[in-house]
């Protein structure tokens, strides 16, 4: 059996005594501060810190990581969502920055939840949940609370590329109703955040018993709705508000229809031919 990896408390233990007195510093902040360190950039530590980018990043590989990404990817496996800039601005860190700091931070806060996807996805999951899609009789994509934007978008988006989907954003009768229909030749897309609202991971947890394959979109590998799909895409929603940024969900969602479009044929681009028509004829847009 394999030996599970040393924690960060290990590595530093074990270098600490070979650590200059500024690294050691760094390093026990990295040991006190965890969640922190997990969703906290190199350079906006190092501010923080008083301390070169540099220091940090060769610290990052001092204790056996590849580099400081590398290390905040191993933190984050044990959070399921922080909010770093919450957290300051209950400090007060944050409450008396110019506005272009806060541009400046939201859009950083989004890039880096955009690098983790793109650093974390499973290209053989990823590619995998397409086939489902594609061969799916029926996907039935439910989600509420502050899901119930993705899950609209996506179901839709589905249906005008010749994919049969029903969405469901309210929770109650009609999911219940909606999941007992369902089939092993359909499937079941759940998205769920943050809070996790009961219902969606209930409906999840009925699919398996009745054998219906499924997926979820969550933000943490270690979200509760995680295990209960057999396929899990994971995109991170922090943000320097208080609510979740789906940036990173919506850009997930956006690979998966081109991915799906890229191997679905003819039948995507007749679909949308058709639709367009139909739109064209009934007057319902102001540019066709």
């Amino acid at each position: 059996m394999m030996e599970p990896a040393p924690s960060l408390v290990d590595r530093i233990s074990e270098r600490f005594g070979e650590m200059t007195p500024k690294q050691q510093r760094v390093s026990r902040y990295f040991a006190d501060h965890p969640a922190e360190v997990a969703f906290t950039s190199a350079n906006e530590l190092a501010k923080r810190l008083e301390v070169d980018p540099a220091t940090v990043v060769r610290l990052s590989r001092i204790l056996g990581y590849q580099g400081y990404p590398d290390l905040q990817r191993h933190l984050r496996a044990h959070f399921p969502h922080h909010y770093p800039a919450l957290t300051r601005q209950a400090g007060g860190a944050i409450a008396h920055e110019t506005m272009p700091d806060v541009l400046r931070q939201t859009f950083v806060q989004d890039a880096e939840n955009l690098r983790f996807v793109s650093e974390q996805i499973d290209v053989q999951v990823f590619d995998q949940i397409v086939d489902r899609l594609l061969n799916a009789e029926r996907i039935l994509v439910f989600g509420s609370g502050v899901a119930t934007g993705v899950v609209s978008f996506l179901a839709s988006s589905f249906r005008t590329i010749g994919l049969v989907a029903t969405q469901v954003t309210e929770s109650g009768l009609t999911l219940v109703q909606e999941t007992e229909l369902l089939t092993d030749r359909d499937l079941a897309f759940g998205v769920a955040f943050y809070r996790y609202v009961r219902e969606t991971l209930t409906a999840l947890d009925r699919t398996r018993e009745l054998g219906v394959p499924s997926v979820v979109l969550t933000d943490s590998p270690v979200s509760p709705a995680a295990p209960l799909a057999n396929y899990a895409l994971v995109a991170p929603v922090e943000s320097l508000t208080h609510r979740i940024s789906l940036v990173a969900p919506m850009a997930m969602v956006n690979a998966l229809l081109a991915a799906c479009v890229a191997r679905g044929g003819a039948r995507p681009t007749e679909m949308l031919e058709r639709i367009r028509e139909q739109y064209r004829k009934a007057g319902l847009l102001i540019y066709e």
